[in-house]
């Protein structure tokens, strides 16, 4: 967590997403949306994280 102040966590079976880009470091929030925008995947904010999961 050295530029992130909020944490990006995956649901099972994404562990294997390739992403390339580049984003600004402590933007947890755009960088997230931006992954669920190219590969169809749901946003959600959980206690202080990000979760990206299948919709």
């Amino acid at each position: 967590m050295r530029y992130r102040s909020t944490p990006i966590v995956l649901a099972a079976g994404l562990s294997d997403l390739c992403v390339s880009g580049q984003y600004k470091t402590g933007d947890s929030e755009g960088f997230a949306r931006a992954v669920a925008a190219l590969h169809g995947l749901a946003v959600q904010a959980h206690a202080g994280r990000i979760e990206l999961g299948r919709m």
